[in-house]
């Protein structure tokens, strides 16, 4: 038996992701994948795009990784058309936060991509 959900009527122009540690991590991809659907994004603990991707291949979180090494493979990804424009990011809020001491996922590279 499956169970249908409600309808919420929810302002689609108004739509927004967040997410905490593995949950920022996630809104961080569909922030820059759907950026022509979301409005903004609150990622609190939780890293760069692409980051989540690199560090499974590695086994490593890169935490020394370069903003512009980011930038380009989400634009890359964009041409390709894989993921919407990265130019609908332009302008829109999105929150960053990290903890001083968070053993995952350096602040220092929050704050490069701030």
């Amino acid at each position: 038996m499956s169970l249908s959900l409600p309808q919420l009527n929810a302002d689609l122009s108004t739509l927004t992701v967040s997410g905490f540690s593995a949950g920022a991590f996630t809104a961080t991809q569909l922030q820059v994948a759907f950026s022509d659907r979301f409005q903004g994004a609150g990622i609190m603990a939780g890293g760069a795009y692409w980051v989540y991707a690199s560090s499974m291949e590695t086994g490593e979180m890169p935490n020394d990784i370069s903003v512009q090494t980011l930038t380009d493979k989400a634009d890359d990804l964009a041409i390709a058309g894989k993921i919407a424009d990265t130019a609908n990011l332009k302008d829109k809020p999105i929150y960053l936060s990290s903890m001083s001491k968070d053993l995952t996922v350096d602040p220092k590279l929050v704050q490069k991509n701030q």
